[in-house]
């Protein structure tokens, strides 16, 4: 099993590869939440989603393509962390920006068109 320090303490890779997961999970389902709450901005939420998949998949990427296991891989995984970290809190935001104002997010949604 590999593992990272954190001062004295040791983690497990697995669970970083978790929390990361957990960031991008919890944006998923606020727009899930925001599309009960607001259909009208149904468009929104789909493209925050597909970002948020997009960057998961990007971080998780990163995070298995390196073995971390020096001392100096320690600073890198963590800011692997805080990069996902913050890539999910500007989607959250996001959400909170639709929520707050549905009629803005409604009114940039496209139209159907019938042919």
């Amino acid at each position: 099993m590999r593992f990272t320090s954190k001062s004295d303490l040791l983690l497990p890779l697995h669970h970083i590869q978790r929390a990361i997961h957990a960031f991008f999970a919890e944006v998923n389902e606020q727009a899930l939440q925001l599309i009960m709450h607001h259909p009208e901005c149904e468009a929104e939420a789909q493209r925050i989603v597909r970002k948020s998949n997009s960057l998961l998949r990007q971080h998780i990427g990163t995070f298995k393509s390196t073995l971390w296991q020096t001392n100096t891989d320690s600073a890198a995984l963590k800011k692997l962390c805080n990069d996902a970290q913050t890539d999910s809190l500007k989607l959250l935001r996001r959400i909170q920006q639709a929520a707050a104002n549905p009629e803005a997010f409604a009114a940039a949604r496209p139209t159907n068109k019938k042919a």
